[in-house]
């Protein structure tokens, strides 16, 4: 079987708590999607792996069987990936809050740093000669201001990047159609 990707959602430490609850709950579903998507090839393979002579024809899991369990899994999985629409929903909204923090965070850590250079007798930049003036790269430089910028860029990205939103409702539409296609299968004169 060809299954879609699935992979549990990544935990942050600046989830709300409603958020994290929402998280370890969606990601308790995907994890049993994905023993369960191992049990039902482990079977399969050991059917298909036995010695026809010793093969219990009688109490083996027949071609309508396997449909029903390959069937019930795809509806567990479409549950989770329902579950997981909605934390991304709910985690892509605190991830843009979130963003929007860090980006407040550098701007006050840039502000911080013009604040000491300008305590300690320099000039802000500007378009006349002084030679009293700080650069602006002393502050972009700034380790503090840095990691303020590259975690504020981050935070930026992933918030903008909604691919796992899309991959999610795509995999969802293939499940779909994969039970669409085990019913019309299961249903007489297919």
């Amino acid at each position: 079987m060809q299954w879609q990707s699935l992979h549990p959602v990544p935990e942050e430490s600046w989830f709300s708590a409603g958020l994290k609850k929402q998280v370890r709950q969606v990601n308790r579903s995907v994890d049993d999607v994905l023993n369960n998507r191992q049990r039902f090839e482990t079977s399969l393979a050991e059917a298909r792996c036995a010695d026809p002579r010793t093969f219990d024809f009688y109490n083996a899991v027949g071609f309508p069987a396997i449909r029903t369990m390959l069937a019930t899994l795809l509806q567990q999985e479409l549950r989770a990936r329902d579950e997981l629409a909605k934390v991304l929903d709910l985690f892509y909204t605190e991830l843009s809050a979130e963003s929007e923090a860090a980006g407040q965070r550098h701007r006050e850590a840039q502000r911080k740093i013009e604040q000491g250079l300008e305590a300690f007798g320099y000039h802000r930049p500007s378009s006349t000669p002084d030679p009293h003036r700080y650069q602006p790269i002393w502050v972009a430089a700034h380790p503090e201001v840095f990691e303020a910028r590259q975690t504020a860029k981050s935070l930026f990205h992933r918030a903008n990047d909604r691919e796992r939103i899309r991959a999610n409702q795509q995999a969802a539409d293939a499940v779909v159609r994969e039970l669409e296609s085990i019913k019309i299968k299961a249903l007489p004169g297919s």
